[in-house]
């Protein structure tokens, strides 16, 4: 929340206005911080009326995905997830971020997985703040999600957790996928 506030104070420092200050942290933080549904659909629909006909628009088929029963013993367990770009210019992933310390994801194209991104400030090393990918107009990229059951050795039943990529998608610039499973000490 600190981080979030100083963003806030930094932004309103420079002079901008309200719906910039509001607009600008939704992209760094995530609509749902800051708003209630009905807000949240209302800018959506200013960011569409005001997004550039020749934008990158992401895509996916699907946002959610059951792992099943997954157990302490075996160790990690990946899924994918497909994005793509039907937008008229390039699509730039330049962050992904995720809902816990046990869960991280990476960015697949063209056969080079990047960097593993995980929940901020737990521990793991944050990869180049400079990295990114720019998805061209039609391709498709993977976006592929670690779960990791000995972060939370104790842990015990459902567990559901998120990875969200960041995009230069004008209306859509946080993508979020979910992951469901139940975690078991042994089998």
């Amino acid at each position: 929340m600190t981080q979030m506030i100083d963003f806030i104070d930094q932004k309103i420092s420079t002079g901008a206005n309200k719906e910039t200050v509001i607009l600008a942290t939704a992209q760094e933080f995530g609509l749902e911080r800051l708003a209630d549904e009905l807000e949240r659909s209302a800018m959506r629909e200013k960011l569409l009326a005001n997004a550039p006909k020749d934008a990158p628009k992401i895509t996916t088929s699907e946002t959610k995905k059951d792992l099943g029963t997954v157990s302490l013993n075996k160790g990690m367990v990946t899924t994918e997830f497909v994005i793509k770009n039907e937008g008229k210019s390039d699509l730039v992933i330049d962050k992904l971020s995720s809902s816990c310390g046990c869960t991280s994801g990476s960015l697949v194209y063209k056969g080079a997985e990047g960097p593993r991104f995980y929940m901020a400030g737990h521990g793991q090393k944050a990869p180049d703040p400079n990295w990114k990918v720019a998805i061209a107009p039609g391709d498709e990229a993977t976006v592929k999600v670690y779960y990791d059951p000995t972060v939370h050795p104790d842990l015990t039943g459902p567990v559901t957790r998120e990875v969200s990529v960041h995009s230069n998608d004008p209306v859509d610039f946080e993508t979020k996928f979910t992951i469901t499973l139940n975690q078991e000490k042994n089998s």
